[in-house]
């Protein structure tokens, strides 16, 4: 019962994500900053689509695995980018910058980048074509 009331007045996320850090006024605005000169870097612009709306800023290491909010780490995406990225767990900016227009494939729970390579006809028929009827 007393870790129930050590989330009380944290809202939602604190009762699901655990206790969260709450940042000061100062670090709220200088975020704020921070966000608004990397959507400026960026030319406004998702840099994996090209969008223009829906934007956010994405920690291309997580906080959790050491990243910083140093702009290095940051990139512009829009909210569907955003989604994606995180789904396939990309790490690097060139995994990131213009993903859109590359053809990923997940195999195995890992990302591989489809290079049109036909290997798997070899796989799946024994040969590069297709077997008659």
């Amino acid at each position: 019962m007393a870790e129930i009331e050590d989330f009380q007045g944290e809202g939602w996320r604190g009762k699901v994500y655990g206790k969260v850090d709450v940042m000061t006024k100062e670090q709220e605005i200088d975020w704020k900053a921070m966000v608004r000169e990397i959507k400026r870097r960026d030319k406004w612009t998702c840099q994996s689509c090209g969008k223009k709306n829906g934007l956010t800023v994405h920690h291309i290491r997580p906080r959790s695995d050491l990243g910083n909010d140093m702009p290095n780490n940051l990139i512009t995406l829009c909210k569907y980018c955003h989604n994606e990225v995180e789904q396939l767990d990309f790490k690097d900016k060139w995994q990131i910058v213009d993903f859109k227009k590359r053809k990923y494939i997940k195999r195995d729970n890992k990302v591989a980048l489809d290079n049109g390579d036909k290997d798997w006809h070899k796989w799946v028929y024994g040969g590069s074509r297709k077997p008659k009827n």
